[in-house]
């Protein structure tokens, strides 16, 4: 299976940027298959006519304990991989906050 994905993939990028160099064969590829997957069905976020940068902000809010992450949650990256990732990296240094926090609090306490 990766060679047929490889091979497709390499002809495509040498052909497009004229590349000569030989390209070394990935020791493993993973390839995605949205609309089979049975959590999201193949779903993606838009941003209807009318909506705003408050519209996404109120959709990224966390509530309670629970944070939001994903390129839905993104001002700069909304429907983009790069989105998905800052926002992953931002609800993961919430979280690591929120624990941190906690930790100070229980070792002021216990004093």
């Amino acid at each position: 299976m990766i060679s047929l994905y490889y091979n497709h993939l390499i002809t495509h990028m040498k052909n497009r940027y004229g590349l000569k160099e030989t390209i070394p064969t990935p020791i493993e590829t993973i390839v995605t298959r949205w609309e089979d997957e049975p959590f999201s069905g193949g779903s993606y976020s838009y941003i209807p006519v009318g909506s705003s940068q408050t519209d996404i902000q109120t959709l990224a809010a966390p509530e309670r304990s629970l944070t939001f992450a994903g390129e839905a949650c993104s001002m700069e990256g909304h429907q983009c991989v790069h989105g998905a990732y800052m926002t992953g990296q931002d609800a993961a240094f919430e979280i690591l906050s929120a624990i941190t926090t906690q930790m100070n609090r229980d070792l002021v306490g216990s004093k």
